[in-house]
This record gives structure tokens, C-alpha cells and sequence, in this order.
């Protein structure tokens, strides 16, 4: 904002998102202003600014519409106003520059939000050219502000669904742009669950399902959450979710993907049924085959198991078959002993 501000020749800049019960904590964000105006706006001033006021009055107080101070109000209007000389001067707000970002009627949910310029007293009014540069400008500062929306999100519902878990900032092909600090010990340490190259990431463990470059395909094609499950190198199963964040393509010229991904990587519990489901995903087991795997590694014989299920010995036997053969493994107790090891 401060940077944006120095181009158009403003002192200071203020931020703000509407109230409402499904979103109290609006967003109310000064650049060189104080907390007392920041607090006064919100309690009172909101109620009585003139340019919002006229703004409205004349229907321009919608999504993408950009306005400089005096084509609402003529200075010596401005300067007579209560607003002005009891609030905004004091604050250094006089030549005005503003747009809405959004309207409230967006599908993203984001409230109703507005991004001002000001200058104060004695410094002139806003010209049409730093108009046309805030409307070039708007498509990017409203992105900034989806994915800023959207990560809010995510925080929220990994710390309510995924406690401990690693997660990375990725562009569309997969360049990683940012990590929380599980993830980035992760990617430092050799234990090979974040595989890169030059920067990229390429692989996720031993395998994964589906792989990440196909993971990132999927989420590109149909900007959808695309859960994954992950196999580490020492047999370590893990869940996934990559998150396609939002984008305004048609603010890009079309000729590169702006999208960003953030990859969730959920840390394993020790519940031998929760670890069996992620297995029988990975490994594309049968319901009979997962409730099998999971009967073995709780420590019940084939005996055992056969009499809880009312099945014959046989069946049992063609079962334990398919899911060594499926799993990799050539002995049923070496496939014990790994899923043992890793359950912990």
C-alpha cells in the first residue's frame, strides 16, 4: 500500500472490509495512520463519510469502480462537512483516491471491502492518471486479497483437521513458493517425503497416489481440492490435500498460469483402522482385504480371524494372497512386521 501510495503521490492509505455476523472481525488496515482513526472510523466515522455516502447515493459504490475525492464532493463541500473537520483532517485525509474491491456479491464470500489513497490539506487532489493506474492495477490487488481469504481458510481448517501437518505454497507447476516450518524441516532433511528439483517439487515419498505432477494437473483443470495419500520411503503412509487457491485469469493477459496451490500434508495417528484405510487406498485393496490387514497387524492368527468372520481357511488364504501380492511383500509376516513398525 505504501509502496502503490508513493506513485500516486498519497501520505497515507486505509483498507477496510464491512462488519457482519459472519465475519465480526473485519478487516481494518491503516498504512501511516493511527490506531486512534483506525478505532474511530470503525466506531462512528464509517457512519458519517461524506464520499461513501455520495458514492452510493449515486450507485458507483460497486465492485471495480475507481473515484478520486472531488468528483464526489467539490472541495469547498469537503472542506464545510462535519466529517472533514471534526475527523478527516485531522488525519490527513483530504484528496481522496479510492476504489471498491468487492461487493459483497461475490461466490468467494469476501465482505464488502474498500481500499482509499488520501493526501492531506494543502497537497492537491488526485489526477486522472493515477486513476487509470489504480484500475490497471485492481485485478492483482484483488487476487492478493482472495488468497489472502483463502489461506485464512485453510489455516482455520488445518488447525481443526490437520494438527501437525507440513504445508507448502506451490505455483501451478509446482515451484515452491512457501513453507510453514514443519514442511520446510521436511525439505531439508534427507528422509525423502518432499522430493525437488531445482526448486520443484516432483515427487511426494515412495509414491503417491495420485503422483503430484498429476495432482497438479487435476487441480489446474478443475480448480478443485484433489486428495492424495503418500508412502514414504520407510513404508509410511500419510494423507494429503492440494488446494487450488483462487485467480483472476482474465487479469493476466493470458500468456502464463498465476495459480497457486497449498499442499497439506497430514501427520499419521496410530490407529491400525485409520492407517489400514489410507493402505487400502494406496494400494487399491478390497474391503475384505483391508479388514484382513487390519485383523494381522492387531496380533489375531488366521485361526481367529476365520472363526470372528464365519469364514473357511481357503478364502482366508486367497485373501492373505492377494493382499501380499498387491502390498509388495512375499511373506505375511514381513507385511506384519512393516505395518507394525510404522503403526508404532
Amino acid at each position: 500500500m505504501a509502496q502503490l501510495g508513493a506513485n500516486f503521490g498519497a501520505d497515507s492509505s486505509f483498507m477496510f472490509t464491512s462488519h457482519s455476523e459472519t465475519d465480526p472481525e473485519a478487516t481494518l488496515l491503516g498504512q501511516n495512520t493511527s490506531l486512534e482513526m483506525i478505532e474511530g472510523f470503525r466506531d462512528y466515522w464509517c457512519q458519517e463519510d461524506i464520499w461513501a455516502a455520495e458514492a452510493r447515493r449515486r450507485g458507483w459504490m460497486k465492485r471495480d469502480v475507481v473515484l478520486i475525492g472531488n468528483e464526489l464532493i467539490a472541495d469547498d463541500e469537503l472542506r464545510r462537512s462535519r466529517y472533514y473537520n471534526e475527523f478527516a483532517r485531522h488525519y490527513g485525509m483530504e484528496g481522496m483516491l479510492g476504489s471498491v474491491l468487492f461487493d459483497g456479491t461475490e461466490s468467494s464470500g469476501i465482505p464488502f471491502t474498500n481500499l482509499c489513497w488520501y493526501r492531506p490539506p494543502g497537497h492537491g487532489n488526485f489526477q486522472l492518471s493515477h486513476k487509470r493506474h489504480l484500475k490497471n492495477l485492481l485485478g492483482h490487488i484483488q487476487q492478493a486479497l482472495k488468497i489472502q481469504y483463502k489461506l485464512k481458510a485453510l489455516h482455520t481448517q488445518r488447525d481443526d483437521q490437520y494438527s501437525g501437518a507440513a504445508s507448502i505454497l506451490l505455483s501451478a507447476d509446482g515451484r515452491i513458493i512457501k513453507s510453514n516450518a514443519l514442511a520446510d524441516s521436511l525439505l531439508k532433511s534427507s528422509n525423502g517425503l518432499f522430493r525437488c528439483v531445482n526448486g520443484r517439487l516432483r515427487a511426494l515419498g515412495r509414491r503417491s497416489a495420485p503422483a503430484i505432477d498429476e495432482a497438479l494437473t487435476i487441480g489446474r483443470a478443475c480448480q478443485r481440492p484433489v486428495h492424495l495419500l503418500v508412502q514414504t520411503a520407510d513404508g509410511l503412509l500419510l494423507r494429503g490435500v492440494l488446494f487450488p487457491l483462487p485467480v483472476e485469469e482474465e487479469s493476466y493477459a493470458g500468456w502464463h498460469d498465476d495459480r497457486h496451490f497449498m499442499l497439506i500434508i497430514d501427520l499419521p495417528n496410530d490407529n491400525v483402522d485409520e492407517i489400514m484405510a489410507r493402505a487400502a487406498v494406496l494400494f487399491a485393496l478390497s474391503g475384505a482385504e483391508q479388514r484382513l490387514a487390519a485383523a494381522l497387524v492387531k496380533g489375531l492368527s488366521l485361526e481367529q480371524i476365520a472363526e470372528a468372520r464365519n469364514v473357511s481357511h481357503n478364502t482366508l488364504r486367497t485373501q492373505v494372497r492377494s493382499l501380499l501380492s498387491k502390498t509388495g511383500f512375499t511373506r505375511q509376516i514381513d507385511f506384519v512386521r512393516t505395518m507394525t513398525r510404522l503403526i508404532g
